[in-house]
């Protein structure tokens, strides 16, 4: 059976060599190792990511690429260390959108991934999916709109505390359906399945992780799917655009930054070469197994990414009204 254990297991995994060790760029790097910074604890996701992308471009360079795991602070004490190094391509940080979302909310944070870091490349991307309890007795997403409709007070979801994207996307899901459901937030996302298990939650959206085993299990209803197409995992759960309910097209996101003021040839240089690693075949299925898309980019499309969505979390912060600590 799926369970996460097992997909933290299998993405953390060591990889067979894909490709020989290459001569190394004509600029000379890297010539000495690089450090990847991870903000957050090993043994996560992104950590996993991280040493992923790491192993191989330590084949492909002939250097050492050293993770450096810098828990704390929403990302804070880890991005504080990537923007105070020298912007010369050997301090490299993986980061993910959440580095976006927390600053715009707790103001004690001093990072700004725009300001402070200058963008290398997507790595992946991750979307969220709707589930209902079983006791809510509902099939489709349209069924779970009607009983919402009808009874607006009526029914509770879940997060992992107020200002999180899952709390943004059920917030303004209840608002296009005229609804006021209950919020209860929780310290993480295993509590909530908990509850949503046992019916004392009704619905919440959700990382595909998180997830999959209990919709599999048909122990939850999966409803509909963020992102702009459907996901492999769950092929026969529609998008909420082509449900009718706009909105919802901002995906997760894991992707690499270097400290502002990095030679743009030279990010571009490791942006080519995390698009050959990242499309190597262990690669792409060790990211589908937990549930994200390997999805690449040039340090200018990725710019316009980390642009474009914090204006659209600010639009969902605003239209659920938090105010910034």
């Amino acid at each position: 059976m799926f369970d996460r254990r097992s997909a933290l297991a299998i993405l953390a995994a060591g990889l067979a060599p894909a490709f020989p060790v290459l001569a190394q760029p004509s600029t000379g790097f890297p010539s000495r190792p690089v450090k990847l910074i991870v903000p957050y604890a090993p043994g996560g996701i992104t950590d996993a990511a991280a040493r992923l992308l790491g192993a191989k471009l330590q084949e492909k360079w002939g250097q050492s690429v050293l993770i450096d795991n810098r828990p704390g602070a929403s990302g804070g004490i880890g991005a504080d260390v990537a923007s105070k190094s020298a912007p010369d391509g050997y301090t490299l940080m993986l980061a993910i959108n959440s580095m976006l979302l927390a600053p715009i909310l707790d103001t004690q944070l001093r990072f700004d991934l725009e300001r402070d870091f200058a963008p290398v490349s997507l790595m992946g991307t991750s979307n969220y999916i709707l589930v209902a309890s079983n006791e809510m007795g509902v099939t489709s997403l349209k069924a779970f709109a009607d009983a919402v409709k009808a009874a607006p007070k009526k029914y509770s979801y879940g997060s992992i505390g107020a200002g999180s994207a899952i709390h943004l996307y059920a917030d303004q899901l209840a608002r296009q359906l005229g609804a006021d459901p209950v919020h209860v937030p929780f310290k993480g996302a295993a509590p909530l399945v908990t509850e949503l298990l046992s019916g004392r939650i009704d619905f919440a959206v959700l990382d595909f992780l998180t997830t999959r085993p209990h919709i599999d299990a048909g122990k939850l209803k999966g409803l509909a799917v963020t992102g702009t197409q459907r996901s492999a995992l769950f092929p026969a759960v529609p998008t909420f655009a082509e449900s009718g309910y706009p909105g919802f097209d901002v995906s997760g996101w894991f992707a690499l930054f270097a400290p502002k003021g990095a030679p743009a040839a030279l990010l571009q240089t490791i942006a080519g070469e995390v698009a050959l690693a990242m499309k190597q075949p262990d690669i792409v299925a060790k990211f589908a197994e937990v549930g994200a898309e390997v999805r690449t980019s040039s340090p200018d499309d990725m710019a316009r990414r980390v642009a474009n969505d914090k204006i659209a979390w600010q639009r969902l912060i605003v239209e659920a009204k938090l105010k910034p600590q």
